[in-house]
């Protein structure tokens, strides 16, 4: 079972919610496996991986659009893609909220969208 803690009245996972604030205030990325890490989460396990960190990313980043800031988690990034972006998760997540157009390039969004969080 994961450590969560409420913020907001949403579930957000402990060990992961600093970590991506920390990451963007030193104007970095962290790779998925990173993360996986701080949540105790075997990435070569696909159904735990697309599930868990997916929802746990998915929550700080609807917490963060409720509170008018960009997606955190755009500092999460795959570790064996040039150049590093986040995966498809992130996209159709802003997709749905409608913050990202579907005309628009992901490479296009994910740069504007992680200079928000670095501001």
């Amino acid at each position: 079972m994961l450590n969560v803690s409420v913020r907001g009245g949403k579930m957000i996972h402990v060990g992961l919610w600093h970590k991506p604030i920390e990451t963007a205030k030193n104007k970095t990325t962290i790779t998925y496996d990173e993360v996986a890490s701080l949540c105790n989460l075997n990435l070569s396990d696909a159904k735990e991986r697309y599930n868990e960190l997916g929802l746990i990313l998915g929550e700080i980043n609807k917490f963060e659009r409720d509170n008018h800031r960009p997606m955190l988690s755009a500092v999460v990034v795959l570790k064996n893609v040039k150049p590093r972006t986040p995966g498809k998760g992130f996209f159709h997540l802003a997709e749905e909220w409608k913050i990202k157009e579907k005309a628009q390039s992901d490479e296009a969004f994910y740069i504007r969208e992680l200079r928000k969080v670095f501001d």
